[in-house]
């Protein structure tokens, strides 16, 4: 008799979590999002600027990271601190273009918190280069003072080389 009405109820269970709805009762129902996109309303993804390839598009376009190099390649190394503006005057036009969809050179140095450090100086905004990017340019200047001078002892060899018929 106790396995009779344990079987029941085992079963009105099972009933009301098959018509609870279509994911059976288990999961939570999630949205139903394109295969390969993002949100069907048409808002672009957080993690990428948006893409328009029928204006030329972003094709060969910068990503994030190649920005934050070409930037430090581009700061000017002269003062610690160095007005955003006058950053943004020596920036090729290119480079400021694909800032754009990122909101400028100001608020794109801003998201990149581990490289620059924007701050407010009398009302002006001010960027520096943060501990971790200034140790990343000093070896790049090191690596290339190194290559220039290898190419150079490579140049001087091959002039003073006998075996080279002219």
């Amino acid at each position: 008799m106790r396995s009779l009405r344990l079987h029941k109820l085992i079963n009105i269970a099972a009933l009301a979590r098959s018509q609870s709805g279509s994911g059976g009762g288990r999961y939570p129902q999630r949205e139903q999002q394109q295969r390969f996109g993002g949100p069907r309303d048409g808002r672009p993804s957080r993690d990428r600027p948006p893409q328009n390839f029928s204006q030329g598009g972003y094709r060969n376009s910068l990503n994030e990271p190649q920005l934050v190099a070409k930037l430090l390649e581009l700061f000017p190394s002269e003062k610690p601190w160095t007005p955003i503006n006058k950053w943004a005057s020596s920036i090729p036009e290119d480079i400021q273009e694909a800032l754009v969809p990122f909101g400028g050179l100001a608020q794109f140095a801003a998201s990149q918190s581990n490289f620059f450090i924007v701050r407010k100086e009398n009302g002006t905004v001010v960027v520096s280069l943060s501990t971790m990017a200034s140790t990343l340019c000093a070896k790049r200047d090191k690596n290339i003072k190194k290559r220039e001078e290898k190419a150079a002892s490579f140049s001087a060899r091959r002039h003073e080389d006998p075996r080279r018929q002219r």
